[in-house]
């Protein structure tokens, strides 16, 4: 580091001392004595010539000096440019220069990352410069995991999704799975409707219950493994009329599952029908099964009756 700052300092001290030696104003030469501020002296004919003959030549050494000041600033001004460069490319553990982005100007290392960017370059060919690391069969073992073990395994899958009953507690938000009587009770008032503590589902839809981050406020922090539908344009995307509405403001909470507001009109209107039809579904069950109650208590009436007329005979 220290032979790189000598170069941009050499030729800075060459530029100030040709600034002190540029010829001041109101000053003038006569010969080879410079004379600053002093009073001029009547001179006569063959003084003059003389005079008039040394400025001359002392306005064409100004120039020259003037050229070699401009010079030596172009030169500085390439010196320091290149020690800054040569300063940003550190020396890595590889054989590659290793550059450190984000740095206006004075990188500031420390610790760990100073120790890296520092390090001593290794000699190609030497045997630190083409050592292996050391591979253990437990690498081997762990790649072949990767490859065969799956994440989960469905054991069995219905013929038609079964989805969750949503605005419902969490004993009932899911009728396959049985009863759920057994949940601590503050587990069932976390997974209330309408809880501001309660979790994602595991699964679930980019325009439901798993939406990914979207709107400014949600943006400013980097949340990796959300599907996004940037590359390609027409993986992940929602289709039209599905799409969610997120204020730039709205803030990030586990629980985001759409609120009626940020659905399209289109969606609404489905969602209004679909609660429309499941009311009148469970009006329908409901009578019928009254119907069947009733119908049930005549049999047994009838039933009763007729045991009555047998024992009366």
């Amino acid at each position: 580091m220290a032979r790189v700052m000598a170069c941009p300092l050499v030729c800075a001290g060459a530029l100030a001392l040709m600034c002190l030696a540029w010829r001041m104003p109101g000053s003038f030469c006569v010969g080879s004595a410079r004379v600053t501020g002093a009073p001029a002296q009547p001179l006569a004919a063959g003084e003059a010539a003389v005079s008039a003959a040394a400025r001359d030549t002392d306005r064409g050494s100004d120039t020259g000096m003037a050229d070699a000041s401009v010079l030596c600033i172009g030169v500085a001004v390439l010196a320091a440019a290149a020690g800054a460069r040569k300063r940003v490319v550190m020396r890595s553990q590889g054989q590659g220069g290793r550059f450190n982005f984000g740095q206006p100007f004075m990188p500031q290392l420390k610790k760990t990352k100073k120790r890296a960017l520092y390090r001593l370059k290794k000699n190609y060919g030497t045997n630190a410069a083409l050592a292996v690391p050391r591979r253990y069969p437990l690498y081997d073992i762990l790649e072949e995991l990767d490859e065969t073990t799956p994440v989960y395994t469905v054991v069995e899958e219905p013929e038609e999704p079964m989805l969750p009953v949503e605005g419902v507690p969490i004993t009932k938000r899911y009728p396959w799975a049985g009863g759920l009587g057994k949940l601590p009770k503050a587990k069932i008032e976390m997974e209330a409707p309408g809880a501001e503590e309660r979790l994602e589902p595991y699964f679930g839809s980019i325009v439901g219950s798993n939406l990914p981050p979207t709107g400014r406020r949600q943006r400013y922090v980097y949340r990796q493994g959300w599907p996004n539908y940037n590359h390609p344009p027409w993986v992940n995307k929602p289709l039209i009329g599905q799409e969610v509405r997120v204020p730039g403001d709205m803030p990030w909470s586990k629980d985001r599952t759409p609120k009626m507001w940020q659905l399209k009109k289109t969606r609404q209107r489905e969602i209004i029908a679909e609660k429309i039809a499941q009311k009148r579904a469970r009006q329908a069950e409901r009578k019928a099964a009254r119907l069947a109650r009733k119908a049930a208590k005549l049999e047994r009436k009838k039933a009763a009756a007729a045991e009555a007329e047998a024992k009366a005979e």
